[in-house]
């Protein structure tokens, strides 16, 4: 067996790993929002 000196521990770390299926952004509103705007406009200036 070798000496206490020359004994090195070995650290294992282990990391949790969450998948990427959480929360989504809000952007989906935001295109939702601009292509109705679009949509009544279209359909406004087709009336006219």
């Amino acid at each position: 067996m070798a000496n206490d000196q020359t004994v090195v521990p070995v650290i294992i770390k282990r990391k949790k790993i969450i998948a990427a299926d959480g929360h989504h952004g809000g952007a989906w509103k935001v295109v939702k929002k601009l292509h109705r705007k679009m949509l009544l406009r279209f359909v406004k200036d087709e009336a006219q």
